[in-house]
């Protein structure tokens, strides 16, 4: 366990506030959090002055009790993703130990701890992590309470506590991955229901206890115009409304789960090629099976709108059952050629493609050693399944985030944050001057500014949930603004300039100071007789 604790200290805790928050979602929630304190108010979310219904309260008081311990920093901000991520391969290394072996355990942890994927989602201030952490305690305890019948009250108790917390901190779906999961699993598995008798009795109550009170408290403050907001708008129109259109395919969480499996993309030639045998034998890890397609098949099928954080808890899942693949690969080896050319062929793949994204994104020398790191456990792989294998693939991921933390950090903080241009906007310009951003920008800019923030945007709701900043409808709202105020410091990403800039407004000419990644921050002025001119 130990060891699985150095690990997570070094992909998730290591650096945790060398960057500046990623735009547009952690500023989203470190403003709230920031006004919350400072109002002292501790049961409903606060967004620009207003409240804010988009998520429920357990995310904000984890993370305002952490700012009151650390301060208001990055560190602070991100510990309660970094903390849910660790008690989270924890939580693996001891049901996986119980079920199979310690070492399925371990290597169960590992793999998690380790995964791309997850390892990205601890490292940032969103509500996904500590969701997964609870969602996945209640599929893990429901699991246990099938297998250990002595200690079946317990679990399901624990299950129904841990199902009310996830859902207490991102909603429904908290109780409903659980639920169609353990439903599945009991008819495929042909198991006994162990929600029954006492068990299920206490189990009902303490979701009510722990779930119900803050939603109860929030309906009466609010009355319909919470139930409209949260439940309806946030939860069920997000069902069947597509928020992010190109992302709505039916392969996309097949993208999102190779992406948590990396750099264990392998061990799918193996996990992949036991999956009708663990069916046939109604194996333990058949409930991970049916964990993962139910997840599957309800985020791809029912719900429209799609990210990659809302498939994060499928990480879990998959590091168990690679954990099992692990360890029977160490004990016995590949079992036939098949398995063999299946895990060497994903492992090249992996070097490949690892190779190609980091060459796209950067320059030379990253792709280098990312490429370096991928590629030695594929060579040691091509001798034989070993523990050297593993230790290597999991010390090189550790490398890849030192790497990302220390050599990379000055050319990636300036393309996902606000931080370092906003001391630069500060400098430009005069205490409390209104700020245009464009849409991606504006909480960012809000938030480490603290200047007022005007949103360009061609929609007079700018973002999917109501947001209380003003918004300049389009080219004539810009040319309005330009006419009143004469002069206009701006924040822009490339592609909204090159978009409504540069073609709609024409009478105005623009003093480029400041870029940063793919963004760059402008003061645009009323001048009759000058074009715009493009950065």
């Amino acid at each position: 366990m130990l060891a699985l604790v150095l690990v997570c200290v070094g992909t998730m805790w290591w650096g945790l506030g060398k960057f500046g928050l990623t735009d547009p979602d952690e500023p989203f929630y470190a403003q709230t959090v920031r006004e919350m304190l400072a109002k002292h108010e501790w049961i409903t979310p606060v967004m620009y002055g207003q409240p804010n219904f988009e998520k429920p309260i357990i995310f904000y008081w984890l993370a305002m009790v952490s700012t009151k311990v650390f301060g208001e920093n990055g560190f602070a901000s991100r510990a309660p993703s970094a903390l849910a991520g660790t008690l989270t391969v924890l939580l693996i290394y001891f049901v996986a130990a119980r079920i199979f072996n310690r070492r399925t355990g371990f290597l169960a942890g590992l793999v998690l701890a380790t995964a791309l994927l997850f390892i990205g989602m601890a490292r940032l201030m969103l509500t996904d992590m500590v969701f997964t952490a609870f969602l996945c305690a209640a599929c893990l305890c429901f699991w246990l309470a099938t297998i250990e019948e002595s200690h079946r009250n317990r679990w399901v108790v624990l299950a129904f506590a841990a199902s009310a917390l996830a859902v207490l901190t991102k909603g429904p779906l908290g109780s409903i991955i659980p639920l169609l999961t353990a439903i599945t699993f009991l008819v495929v598995a042909k198991r006994p229901n162990p929600l029954r008798g006492a068990g299920l009795r206490w189990g009902l109550l303490a979701f009510v206890a722990i779930a119900m009170p803050w939603f109860a408290v929030m309906l009466w403050k609010f009355g319909g115009e919470y139930f409209q907001a949260f439940f309806i708008h946030e939860n069920f129109e997000r069902a069947y409304k597509a928020e992010h259109a190109k992302m709505n395919t039916p392969w996309f969480y097949l993208g999102v789960i190779a992406l948590g499996s990396i750099p264990w993309l392998a061990v799918w030639g193996v996990t992949g090629a036991r999956a009708w045998r663990d069916f046939k034998t109604k194996a333990p890890q058949l409930f991970l099976w049916c964990w993962l397609v139910v997840g599957y098949l309800f985020l791809t099928v029912v719900a429209q709108s799609k990210l990659p954080s809302y498939g994060l808890f499928f990480c879990v899942p998959v590091a168990v059952l690679f954990g099992v693949a692990l360890d029977s690969l160490l004990e016995h080896g590949f079992q036939g050629r098949g398995e063999r050319w299946a895990a060497q062929s994903l492992g090249l793949i992996q070097v490949i493609t690892g190779v190609l994204l980091v060459q796209h994104r950067t320059a030379w020398l990253p792709a280098l050693v990312v490429g370096l790191c991928l590629a030695v456990p594929f060579i040691l792989l091509l001798r034989r399944p070993s523990m050297a294998w593993i230790v290597t693939t999991a010390a090189n991921m550790i490398i890849v985030v030192a790497g990302a933390l220390t050599c990379a950090a000055q050319q990636i903080e300036p393309v996902i944050s606000m931080k370092s241009m906003a001391a630069q906007i500060i400098k430009e310009t005069q205490p409390g001057e209104p700020i245009l951003c464009s849409r991606s920008l504006a909480r960012g800019t809000f938030y480490y500014t603290g200047h007022p923030v005007y949103v360009l945007s061609d929609k007079l709701q700018a973002y999917y949930s109501p947001h209380a900043l003003p918004v300049i409808m389009g080219p004539t709202g810009l040319r309005d603004y330009l006419k009143e105020h004469q002069t206009a410091p701006c924040v822009f990403t490339r592609n909204v300039w090159q978009a409504v800039l540069t073609k709609s407004v024409p009478a105005a000419s623009c003093d480029a100071l400041h870029f940063a990644g793919k963004k760059a921050f402008h003061r645009l002025n009323d001048s009759p007789d000058g074009p715009i001119l493009a950065p």
